[in-house]
Formats: structure tokens, C-alpha cells, sequence
């Protein structure tokens, strides 16, 4: 009856019937059992026939997206170039024609709006970079990612991506030199704290690990003091040549790459 009628006969071969099929609408078939040729029962007592009755079963929006996984968990660096695929997601339905083709979108949150960011694939799922990446500012991101079917009353699935930034050396160290002592006395002893040298970085890990230390008297190659952990300057040397320019270097440590250089000066009288 109606769309789950059904949709044709068939016969089996045979000498003395026939099947006569008719069609009374778009969804109403009926069939008619013909005699094509005479019966004799002396020659053949029972006949037997084979009906095969095709019944077209038709889909309806009964399963929900499921995606490969729950949790996708990933790692991209900051200095990503837009474009740059992160990931491919994939989500299947067990339906069938516009029930089972799959949309994905990005689900904003709360104030968070990934589409800032990231930017996916509605057919195929791939999520690619689409803003600027930066560790220092959002060390990572929890995305929600839906995929909906196009039923007549869609249904949808949720996966959680958690995306991590890998910091890269992409800040210089910033430096701060105070004088803890002014001015400084020629005859001061070795090993006065002269100047409090501060240095922040705002990478992290190793990429924000410093090295310090004095470069020297740029009008005399006579060191006149020393930087000592915590970073602060020392007379080392009991020289009229200490009345000097100083510049504090910092330095990568650990081997990162590429390297960034600051430097912090304090006349020192």
C-alpha cells in the first residue's frame, strides 16, 4: 500500500500460464494469472508455478552521522602558513541517498568562534589554517565539529578536535638593566652588586630559556665587570676603566633555532 507497495510480478516460465501486470498509479500494481494454452489433467495433474512478487523497500532517515572517532587530537606549529591542511575528518552514515551525504561545519562556542581560525571543508571534512597562529596568545584549541546529513529532518554527530601549537623561536628576549648603584665608587670592592639585569621571553620551553652575559666597554677592551646568576653586575677589576658603556646580551640556549639576540645598556659611573 502506498510507497511501500509492491512494485512488480514476475512468473516462472511455463507452457500454459501467463502473467498480466497492470499499473493503476505511481504506487499501485496489480497482476492477473492468464491461461495461454488448454489444460488437460490426464496429461498433467498439478502445475506448478513460481511468483516472484519485487517489493521495493524505500529509505527513510533512520541512522545519525558517526564519525571515525570521538576525540581527534593533532599538533601544529604557529608559523603554519594559511592554507596548510591540519586534518581530514571523516564521517559515515548508514542511510542512503541525501539521508546518508554528509555536511561539516564548525560549532561555535560560547565567545569562541574557531571559523576564525580554522577553516573546514563542508564535503570532505578537511580542516585547513586560516588565520594566524600564535602559541604566546592561544597555546591551544578545543574545536567542536559537527556533521548532518541532508534528510528531510537532519540528523547530526559532534566529534571534539583538540589542536596544540608548538611554540618556534619566534620572540627576542626582552632585557631590563637597574642600577642598584649610583653612582659607583672607584675604589668599590670586588664583587659589589652594581646593576640588576631582568630578562623575559615570551616563547616557551627551551625557545625561552636566556643566557646573559656582559659584551663589555666598547671604548676599552679592559672587562670591567661581570654578570653573575641571578643576572646582576659585578666590579670585578679595580680599574679606573670602570666608568663604562655595558651592554647585556641574551642568548638562546639549548640550540634553538633560529637564535634572537637583545641588548640592555646601563652607564655605569
Amino acid at each position: 500500500m502506498g510507497s511501500n507497495s509492491v512494485k512488480s510480478y514476475k512468473l516462472s516460465q511455463n507452457e500454459y500460464f501467463s502473467l498480466d501486470v497492470q499499473s493503476g498509479g505511481e504506487h499501485e500494481v496489480s497482476a492477473e494469472l492468464v491461461l495461454q494454452k488448454a489444460l488437460d489433467r490426464e496429461k498433467q495433474a498439478v502445475i506448478k508455478l513460481t511468483l516472484t512478487i519485487n517489493v521495493n523497500v524505500l529509505d527513510v532517515n533512520d541512522n545519525t552521522p558517526m564519525f571515525s572517532k570521538s576525540l581527534y587530537k593533532v599538533r601544529v606549529r604557529e608559523n603554519t602558513e594559511k592554507g596548510q591542511v591540519v586534518i581530514k575528518l571523516n564521517a559515515t552514515d548508514m542511510d542512503d541517498g541525501i539521508n546518508s551525504r554528509i555536511t561539516y561545519s564548525l560549532i561555535k562556542q560560547r565567545n569562541t568562534d574557531p571559523s576564525q581560525t580554522f577553516n573546514i571543508n563542508s564535503e570532505t571534512g578537511e580542516i585547513t589554517v586560516k588565520g594566524t597562529l600564535d602559541y604566546e596568545e592561544t597555546p591551544a584549541y578545543e574545536v567542536r565539529v559537527q556533521a548532518k546529513d541532508q534528510g528531510t529532518t537532519p540528523r547530526s554527530a559532534h566529534a571534539k578536535l583538540l589542536i596544540e601549537i608548538i611554540d618556534v623561536n619566534d620572540n627576542a628576549p626582552e632585557i631590563s638593566v637597574t642600577s642598584l648603584m649610583t653612582p659607583v665608587k672607584e675604589d668599590a670592592e670586588l664583587g659589589t652588586i652594581v646593576a640588576l639585569v631582568t630578562v623575559s621571553d615570551k616563547d616557551g620551553g627551551n625557545n625561552g630559556v636566556t643566557n646573559c652575559k656582559v659584551v663589555g666597554d666598547r671604548r676599552s677592551r679592559d672587562d670591567s665587570s661581570s654578570l653573575t646568576p641571578p643576572p646582576c653586575m659585578r666590579k670585578n677589576k679595580s680599574s679606573s676603566a670602570f666608568s663604562t658603556l655595558a651592554e647585556a646580551a641574551v642568548t638562546r640556549r639549548a640550540g634553538a633555532f633560529p637564535e634572537y639576540c637583545s641588548f640592555g645598556r646601563k652607564h655605569l659611573h
